[in-house]
C-alpha cells in the first residue's frame, strides 16, 4: 500500500515539474532558461533517481 501512495506522490511531483518546465520555457526562454532549466532539470532527475532507488530497495526488502 505504501509503495502505491509513494508512486502517486512521485507522479504528482513529475506532473507539477512538467507544468513548471512548460511555464518557465515559454515565459523566461530568452533570459533564464538555459541555466534555470539545467539546474531544475538536474535537481528533478537526481530527486527522481533517489526516490526510485529507495523504492527499489524497499521493494527488495518486501520480497525477502
Amino acid at each position: 500500500m505504501k509503495e502505491s501512495s509513494l508512486f502517486v506522490i512521485l507522479l504528482q511531483i513529475v506532473f507539477i515539474a512538467a507544468k513548471i518546465f512548460k511555464v518557465v520555457s515559454w515565459s523566461w526562454w530568452a533570459v533564464f532558461s538555459p541555466f534555470l532549466l539545467w539546474y531544475v532539470g538536474g535537481f528533478v532527475i537526481n530527486f527522481a533517481c533517489l526516490v526510485a532507488l529507495k523504492l527499489i530497495e524497499h521493494y527488495k526488502e518486501q520480497q525477502r
